[in-house]
């Protein structure tokens, strides 16, 4: 099987407005979110639906370049985001819940199908994605719990 559906959760004590503006600023990406370790081509503020841009990272020690385009985008609670790779097509998908005035639920969810080579490799791609999902949420609660 070459579909994968992964995600990962965490409580921030940052309220909602807070997370979603840093979260939805494409170029603090690479600050906090592994997979995004370079931003280009960025199409500008503000950001929204029909937002594009190219993400170049690096996954299992390859370097991979990813077209990236906003598919949903509604404050403070969601976005979508659409990935397209030679390793394969998913959505980024992260929802944000109000807890309370000061705390906040975050979550991360990738969803999508590999393909070429990398259908051999889906088992590992999840098991990484899941690996760099809990790794970005920590680093994410460190930086704007500070």
């Amino acid at each position: 099987m070459s579909e994968y559906d992964e995600s990962a959760t965490i409580d921030l004590q940052v309220p909602i407005e807070q997370v979603f503006e840093f979260v939805t600023d494409i170029e603090n990406l690479p600050v906090w979110a592994g997979a995004f370790e370079t931003i280009q081509n960025y199409s500008g503020d503000p950001v929204g639906v029909g937002s594009t841009w190219t993400s170049i990272s690096k996954f299992m020690g390859r370097e991979v370049v990813s077209q990236c385009e906003m598919t949903t985008f509604d404050a403070p609670t969601q976005l979508v985001f659409s990935i397209k790779n030679m390793a394969g097509d998913g959505d980024n998908i992260w929802t944000l819940e109000k807890l309370d005035d000061d705390h906040t639920r975050f979550t991360l969810r990738l969803k999508g199908k590999a393909k070429g080579i990398a259908v051999m490799a889906v088992g590992l791609i999840r098991s990484q994605a899941d690996k760099q999902m809990n790794g970005d949420l920590a680093k994410l609660k460190k930086m704007l719990e500070a």
